[in-house]
């Protein structure tokens, strides 16, 4: 896949909506690439910030919560901000007997309306099973509803939300450990910095410029660093994160194209930076 996109073999489309790239997600079956790939081709072939956004995103969930049975997109969901009136209660897990039952709410679900499985944080306490980070559901599990915002700050054309949770049934293969949330943050800056560049990359070849070597030597160190860590160590990405981030800094307000609104969604990427 890297070779593809160092050639310019990557072809961009005319997609930026949600819709649009599950659609390709689906019909190109993403879920069967390693992440690193996947991060590479899905940014390449996107015009749009949130193609980047969703590359990174899901590459980092794959890394994390690998499922080779699951196709589509899935979420992370972190945030709590607890309203009664809007029935968003704070995440709770109760044991039953044998049973666990998780409810509550969460907000702020990336992809909420094409995402089907839910990865939900857990905060200490309740009948949480030691060690337990959160478990992991899918949105038409029984008692899950996800509700999509009319309108939202960042991104326009990628939902976001909050889903309720009304007495979920757990099993005891659904649970993951804690160490996975505080690794999701580092993971997640990693694939979102390699999708970037392979954005950058990508939009140089398409409109006739020769590509720095130094874009294709940051891309390609990269990709192979990460793609290395699949199976091994990932040991010390200090200095190639700093190199990479300076680069991304310096130019990436020359690498986005008309179709961008970068000047809102800046705030989102810089995040990852």
């Amino acid at each position: 896949m890297l070779d593809q996109l160092l050639n310019g073999q990557l072809i961009v489309s005319e997609k930026n909506n949600e819709k649009d790239l599950f659609s390709h997600w689906i019909a190109h079956n993403f879920h069967k690439l390693s992440p690193p790939d996947i991060s590479i081709k899905f940014s390449a072939e996107s015009i749009s910030l949130e193609g980047i956004f969703v590359a990174g995103y899901q590459s980092a969930l794959h890394t994390l919560f690998p499922n080779k049975d699951w196709w589509g997109w899935s979420s992370f969901l972190f945030s709590e901000q607890p309203d009664e009136n809007a029935e968003m209660l704070p995440t709770t897990l109760k044991k039953d007997g044998l049973v666990y039952f998780l409810s509550g709410s969460k907000s702020w679900v990336a992809h909420s309306e094409y995402a089907g499985r839910l990865i939900v944080t857990l905060k200490p306490g309740n009948d949480n099973p030691e060690d337990t980070g959160g478990v992991i559901i899918r949105d038409k599990d029984i008692g899950v509803s996800v509700n999509n915002h009319n309108s939202v700050k960042i991104l326009n054309n990628i939902s976001q939300g909050w889903a309720i949770f009304d007495r979920v049934k757990v099993e005891d293969n659904q649970f993951f450990e804690k160490s996975l949330i505080r690794e999701f943050k580092k993971v997640e800056s990693n694939y979102m910095i390699l999708s970037i560049l392979s954005f950058f990359l990508s939009k140089k070849i398409s409109i006739g410029k020769k590509p720095e070597d130094n874009l294709k030597s940051l891309c390609s160190d990269y990709y192979w660093h990460l793609k290395k860590s699949e199976s091994e160590s990932s040991g010390k990405l200090s200095s190639l994160r700093v190199r990479a981030k300076e680069y991304i800094l310096e130019n990436i307000e020359d690498n986005v194209t008309s179709s961008v609104d970068w000047d809102k969604d800046k705030r989102l990427f810089h995040m990852y930076l």
